[in-house]
C-alpha cells in the first residue's frame, strides 16, 4: 500500500454514472387557456394554436414550402430532423401566410430583420408567460407539448416521431415517460383534437389585418 509521501504512478479512471434525460416541460390545457386569455392580439392567439396544435419548430412556418395540403418541411439544423410533409387544415394555412406577410411587412419597412420579426412570436409568449407568473416560458414548450398530446391521443410512439419530425424514436420515447394518468388529468379527450379548432379567435383574419399590431 502507497504512503503519504509516494506519488501515484497512474491516474485512476473514474467512471460516470448514467443521468436520465430530463422530462421536457409542457402546459396543460388550463395553462394554455390562461395564456391565451390574456393575448388580445388575434394574430398572436391563432400563431400560440398553430404551433401546439403542430409541434412545428418557431422557424418551420417560414423555411418550409407551402402545397395544396399542408407544408413541405427541408431538414433542420440539428441531426434529430428529417424532411417531412405536414398536412393542414384551411384555419392553419391561413394564419402561416398571415405570419409570412407580418415578417415581410417588417423587414420591407426595415422595422427588424427576418429572425428578429420571427422572434418576436416567442418573445410575446414568453412575455405573457412570464406576466402570469408562470415558470414555464419557452415557446419550445409548445411543441413539446404537442408531443405529449399525440402521445396521449395515439399511444404510437412511432407516429408522435413521425409527426415531430425526428430522424430517431429514440429521441421521442423522452415523451413516452410521462404517466398517463397524469396526462389525462392535464388533456381532456377534446384537447387533444388538434386542429386548433374550437378557441375564440378576436376580430378576423382578413387580408387587410394591421400588420403593425402583433
Amino acid at each position: 500500500m502507497a504512503n503519504d509521501n509516494e506519488n501515484i504512478s497512474k491516474i485512476p479512471k473514474i467512471k460516470k454514472l448514467p443521468i436520465g434525460r430530463k422530462l421536457p416541460c409542457y402546459y396543460s390545457a388550463e395553462e394554455f387557456d390562461l395564456v391565451l386569455s390574456n393575448v388580445d392580439d388575434e394574430l398572436l392567439r391563432r400563431v400560440f394554436i398553430l404551433y401546439r396544435s403542430t409541434g412545428l419548430r418557431l422557424f418551420e412556418p417560414f423555411n418550409a414550402t407551402i402545397t395544396n395540403t399542408g407544408l413541405k418541411i427541408p431538414n433542420g439544423r440539428t441531426k434529430n430532423s428529417y424532411e417531412r410533409t405536414m398536412e393542414l387544415n384551411e384555419e392553419q394555412m391561413s394564419t402561416i401566410r398571415d405570419m409570412r406577410a407580418w415578417v415581410e411587412h417588417r423587414v420591407d419597412n426595415k422595422e427588424s430583420t427576418e429572425r428578429c420579426a420571427v422572434k418576436h412570436f416567442s418573445r410575446m409568449w414568453s412575455n405573457t408567460c412570464k406576466k402570469l407568473g408562470l415558470k414555464k416560458r419557452k415557446m419550445h414548450n409548445l411543441r413539446h407539448t404537442f408531443g405529449v398530446m399525440e402521445w396521449l391521443r395515439t399511444g404510437d410512439i412511432y407516429l408522435v416521431c413521425k409527426k415531430m419530425g425526428h430522424s430517431s424514436v429514440t429521441t421521442t420515447e423522452i415523451y413516452a415517460k410521462f404517466d398517463l394518468s397524469e396526462l389525462r388529468k392535464h388533456f381532456s379527450i377534446e384537447a387533444c383534437r388538434l386542429g386548433g379548432v374550437g378557441y375564440e379567435l378576436k376580430g378576423n383574419h382578413e387580408s387587410n389585418y394591421n400588420y403593425g399590431k402583433a
